[in-house]
C-alpha cells in the first residue's frame, strides 16, 4: 500500500572527493608549520611583582588596577597583556602616621631567541629556523626611601 519515503541508511560510506582531501591536507600542513609561532607569540604576558619592604601598609595602582592595604612584607603579583609597559603608583595606605608616595614606569623587555637547524635527510640538507619571544619578569621592591614624604 504505502511505501515509506524516509531516507534509508547507505550500505556503503560516502567517500570524500580527492579535491576535498587535498584541501584538508593543505590546511593541516599550514597549521602544523605555523603552530610553534602561534603558541610562542600568543601566550606571552608581562609578569609584574611588587614587594612591600616597608613597615607600613601600602596602596598601589598598577596600570589602572588598584591594590589596597598591602601588608608589610606583602607581595602583589600581576599579569599584564603582552609587551605592555608597567606604570605603578604607590603610596602609604591612609590611617597611618606616615605620608609618602612614588610612581615608576617600567618598560617590558622582550627577549628574542632564534636558532637555525640543519640536518641531512638523505636527500640533501634540510634547514629550518625556530624562534620564540619571551618577556622578562619585572619586580619592584618598594622601600621607605622610595616613598618621598608629602
Amino acid at each position: 500500500m504505502f511505501k515509506s519515503t524516509l531516507a534509508q541508511p547507505h550500505d556503503h560510506p560516502v567517500k570524500p572527493s580527492g579535491h576535498r582531501v587535498r584541501k584538508l591536507v593543505t590546511a593541516l600542513t599550514i597549521l602544523v608549520v605555523l603552530w610553534p609561532y602561534t603558541v610562542s607569540f600568543g601566550d606571552e604576558g608581562v609578569s609584574f611583582t611588587l614587594i612591600n619592604r616597608t613597615s607600613h601598609y601600602l596602596h598601589a595602582v598598577i596600570n589602572g588596577k588598584s591594590f589596597v592595604y598591602i601588608a608589610p612584607g606583602g607581595v602583589v603579583a600581576y599579569q599584564l597583556d603582552a609587551y605592555a609597559n608597567v606604570t605603578a603608583d604607590v603610596s602609604y595606605s591612609p590611617g597611618q602616621d606616615i605620608k609618602g608616595k612614588t610612581s615608576k614606569t617600567f618598560q617590558a623587555v622582550v627577549v628574542d631567541s632564534y636558532s637555525n637547524d640543519c640536518s641531512d635527510n638523505g636527500h640533501g640538507n634540510t634547514c629550518g629556523s625556530t624562534g620564540s619571544k619571551s618577556v622578562s619578569p619585572i619586580t619592584w621592591t618598594v622601600t621607605p626611601s622610595d616613598l618621598s614624604s608629602n
